[in-house]
């Protein structure tokens, strides 16, 4: 992503799942992030595991959570 902000309107699927997934981590309640989450699973099934990948690593990074074990290798 550029530097746009990840919770600007998205203009392509990536920009898309990663504010799906910002929405789902920051979610007032369980409900609304399970919510968020089946959402960003239907966006996922069209995309290729690289932009479902960079989508996650975007919306860790915007959260400020760290990397997983596999993504620091």
């Amino acid at each position: 992503m550029t530097a746009r902000s990840v919770l600007a309107e998205p203009s392509n699927d990536l920009e898309a799942l990663t504010l799906g997934l910002v929405l789902a981590i920051t979610a007032p309640t369980g409900d609304d992030s399970l919510e968020a989450l089946a959402h960003c699973e239907r966006l996922a099934g069209g995309m290729t595991p690289e932009d479902v990948a960079e989508a996650k690593r975007q919306a860790r990074a915007h959260c400020g959570l760290t990397e997983t074990p596999e993504e620091a290798n």
